[in-house]
Parts: C-alpha cells; structure tokens; sequence
C-alpha cells in the first residue's frame, strides 16, 4: 500500500497545494485523521477528499467574513501568470466540477497559496493543534512544517515564501511525493532558504 503520506504530498507535485498537503501529512504522521487517511487512500479517494478538505476550510472562512480569505487570495496572486487573478470563489467553483467528473492530477487550476497565518489557522482548525509560527529560524526542529523561500526575493510582507513541507525528522522530509533529508531539500534550488518554521 501506498505510504500516506506520501500520497498526500504527491498530490501536491500537480496541483501546488503545498500548504494543505503538509499539514494533512503532518496530522497523519501525529496520529490524527490517520483512520480517515488511510481509507481515502486504500480506497482510491484521496484526491477526492483532500479537495474536499480544502474547499470545507474556505467556505468556512468565507461565512466568518474571515480577513484570511484576503491574505489568501493576495498571497496566491503573488505566483503571476494563471493565478494573477486569483478568488476563492472561482477556486471552489473548481472543486465543484469534481462532483460530475474526476480531478485531472495535473490540472494547476487546483492549486491555492498558503501564507503562514492560514497554514496556522488550519492547523487549530482541523486538529486544536496550537501551532507556533517562527520566522527565520535559526534552530530547525522535528516535527514542524517548514516555509521555504528564495533567496532573491527576501523582502515584502512573505519573505519570497514559495514552499511548504513536512519535517518529522533531518532524514525524513516529505516532498513532491517522497522523502528526503534536510540537505536534499535545500539542495533542489540553491535559492531556497528556510524562512518560516510552524511548530506543531
């Protein structure tokens, strides 16, 4: 059987929901929704689900007039091109289309920015996990979810924050579907520095 979290953090490589994905992967591995997880993924349902997932948390952030939804939709425009234009509402449309037809796993039209204040929410959200928000760590942890950003673009309100992952130990890093070390992840673009640590 496909290691869940894994297959979350896969799911990832075409739609670009890095923030969601680390968390889900994160909950998992702390034993939380692990029963959920494990049958969406056993029974062919994941991509389903974690859509699902996400689109619960805008709608709920969408009835408390939540000033997230702003945060997320500027962040999400930050990324140029198709996204420049970017609205929750025309993001749950999307979600919506999987209801008559499945997901296409490269369809980038899935794909939503989390800035750091919202990867927190969503964590006291769905687990009443208190997280703590560190910037510019200088002491990386275990067990956190880590923002990565590029070096060129240090300054604005994000810190050039591109990436989320999942760190459960300095060997064991969920990213694009597999594991690596600390080392590894930094190696992938020599721009990329931590910027953001969320301790769970």
């Amino acid at each position: 059987m496909t290691i869940p979290v894994l297959a979350i953090s896969e799911l990832n490589k075409g739609w670009g929901i890095c923030g969601f994905a680390s968390v889900l992967g994160a909950l998992h591995q702390n034993g939380v929704f692990t029963g959920t997880i494990d049958h969406a993924v056993t029974h062919n349902q994941l991509n389903t689900r974690l859509l699902a997932e996400i689109k619960t948390y805008l709608v709920v952030l969408q009835s408390e007039e939540s000033g997230l939804i702003d945060e997320i939709e500027r962040f999400t425009r930050t990324f140029g091109g198709p996204f420049s234009g970017f609205t929750i509402d025309n993001y749950i449309k999307k979600v919506n289309t999987i209801s008559s037809s499945p997901p296409n796993l490269s369809d980038s039209g899935f794909s939503i920015a989390m800035p750091p204040n919202a990867v927190v929410d969503y964590l006291d959200r769905v687990a009443g996990k208190k997280a703590v928000l560190t910037p510019d760590p200088t002491h990386v942890r275990n067990n956190v979810i880590l923002g990565l950003g590029d070096k060129t673009k240090p300054g604005g309100e994000w810190k050039g924050l591109g990436h989320w992952v999942y760190k459960k130990t300095d060997l064991e890093i969920y990213n694009w579907g597999k594991q690596e070390t600390q080392a590894e992840l930094l190696k992938h673009d020599k721009n990329w520095q931590i910027v953001y640590q969320i301790i769970i």
